[in-house]
Formats: C-alpha cells, structure tokens, sequence
C-alpha cells in the first residue's frame, strides 16, 4: 500500500516537470521592470554592537632608516671674560747642577822653570781634586801638589798626589790622591812643588782639574 503511494506521488512529480519544461519552451520575451515598490518599515531598534575582538599580534619592527644629513654648525659664540688670576704657586726644588758647570782648572805655566816650590791660588771655596796633568818642552821633570793652610802658605802641609808625577814631552796625568790631600778647603792655598828637572826644558805647563 506504502508503495503505490510512492508510484503515485512519483508519478505526479514526473508529469509536473513536464508541464514546467512545455511552459518553459512557450514562455515570451521578460517584459519590462515594474517601478519599486515604496520602502517597507525598516523594522525593528538596532542591536546592540557586539564585544570588540582581542588585539592581533604587534607586527615586526621595520628596518631603520638611513641617517639624516647633519645639519650645518652655528656660528662661534663670543669668548667669555677672563678668570681672576689665580695664586702665584710656590717655588719648586733647584734642580741638579749641569755637567760640566761645576769643573774648574788651576793651572801654572813656568818659563826656566827650576826646582823648587811655587805657591798658587788661594782657593775661595772648596775644591775636590780630579786630575793632575803636565808637560815639558823638552827634557822631564817630577812634581807633586801640596794644600797649605790659609795663614801659613810657607809652611809645608799635605801632599796631594799618591806619588810624584814625571812630565816629558809627551805630556801625562794622573787621577790619584791622597785621602788628606784630595780635597782643598775653602781659603786654603795650592802649592807647585817641582822636585826635579832632567835636561833644559824651557817651558813647563801643569793644570789641576777641580770640582766644586
């Protein structure tokens, strides 16, 4: 019974859309469009605005830009007043005494020189004795240097060198002192002594370097 039903309302589907598809083939050109109609009521209140959505994800910083030009310097401004002059500061220490300043030569030069002692300078200050050097024009002769106190130069004193020099004509020297002679104190008196003379020299020369 259930399925003649169905057979049935098939069979009524099947002849309608043949009616369709006859209307369709017999249907003339669309005729024109109608006037629109007025504007129905727009209906009811507007609903409330929904929540706003949550915030998208912070996008990636962008590169840097390039650097600007630099912008052209200002003028000069006008120099300020000058500063009160501070204190004087104190004196520094004296420095070193230079090389050289302080050497002093004492010297004799004889003409016929002979044996004998010849008294020289008396010293303003005190000496320290550094070389002894001598020489003769022709032939040789021995010396020595002696100190002698400040007020009694003819009385005999301290002998300054180690042993007696010989002088020639080829000249020598010598840097060795006695301990109580190596030194001239100040007003005290410098004494050639010449012991002996070989030959004929004319002319003897004999310099004492010092340090003062």
């Amino acid at each position: 019974m259930i399925d003649r039903n169905i057979e049935t309302i098939l069979r009524g589907l099947y002849d309608r859309v043949l009616q369709l598809e006859s209307y369709d083939l017999c249907v003339g050109a669309t005729g024109p469009t109608g006037p629109t109609g007025p504007q129905g009521d727009p209906g009811g209140a507007t609903g409330a605005t929904g929540a706003i959505g949550a915030t998208g994800a912070t996008g990636p910083i962008g590169a840097t830009g390039a650097t600007g030009a630099q912008g052209s310097t200002g003028t000069t401004g006008a120099t300020g007043p000058q500063g009160i002059q501070g204190d004087i500061g104190a004196t520094g220490a004296t420095g070193p005494t230079g090389p050289g300043s302080n050497i002093r030569d004492i010297g004799w030069v004889l003409s016929s020189p002979t044996s004998g002692s010849i008294l020289g300078p008396r010293v303003g200050q005190q000496h320290t004795l550094l070389k002894v050097s001598g020489y003769c024009d022709s032939g040789s002769a021995i010396i020595n240097l002696e100190k002698r106190a400040s007020d009694t130069p003819g009385t005999s004193g301290s002998v300054c060198l180690s042993s007696n020099l010989t002088i020639s004509t080829s000249g020598s020297s010598t840097s060795s002192f006695t301990s109580s002679g190596s030194v001239i104190n100040s007003d005290e008196w410098l004494l050639l002594y010449i012991a002996s003379i070989s030959g004929t020299p004319t002319a003897i020369t004999v310099t004492v370097k010092t340090q003062i």
